[in-house]
């Protein structure tokens, strides 16, 4: 440690002997100078870049909220219309048989379908909101199936949305 505060002041000799040799008058102006360009090194390397990240973070909030908004005004259109239609004919088959038939009248691509006992597990990359209403609707009404959980997440195309898990069992 003491080599290295040797070895520190070694390099500021030049600069304390330089700094003797300056007038008040200079001293002060170099001295204003070190407040300003401090001033500005701390606007634009800590409040500048707070600012930026707190707007971003505001307009990704908005754009979350704006989303929100939209799944709960489509998911009430969801439900009067599912409250409206009754009971169509039921698909027969197997749980397997009966969630393909359904998916594929919609033309929608599955990622991955699991057998789990008496569930199905269900995985889909990609597919709009509607369409995802539409499947739900067509499980329940059509294919005479039950959701048990559903987990979807929001991607970034607008309306876009990832299945994660959905869990389908045939009703008791």
């Amino acid at each position: 440690m003491s080599q290295l505060s040797q070895k520190l002041q070694q390099q500021l000799r030049p600069l304390q002997a330089y700094w003797q040799k300056l007038n008040a008058r200079e001293r002060l102006l170099l001295k204003c100078g070190g407040v300003f360009v401090l001033i500005g090194v701390l606007y634009w390397v800590i409040w500048q870049p707070l600012v930026t990240a707190t707007e971003r973070a505001q307009q990704q909030l908005d754009g979350r909220l704006q989303t929100l908004q939209w799944v709960q005004e489509n998911s009430q259109r969801y439900r009067q219309l599912a409250a409206q239609s009754g009971r169509t004919q039921q698909v027969s088959g197997s749980l397997q048989q009966r969630f393909s038939h359904s998916a594929r009248e919609l033309d929608i691509n599955v990622s991955r379908m699991q057998p789990q006992g008496e569930q199905l597990l269900v995985v889909i990359d990609e597919l709009s909101f509607n369409q995802l209403l539409n499947l739900l609707n067509q499980l329940q009404r059509g294919a005479g199936l039950v959701v048990d959980s559903l987990d979807v997440v929001e991607l970034n195309a607008p309306g876009q949305v990832r299945v994660r898990k959905l869990v389908l069992e045939l009703p008791v």
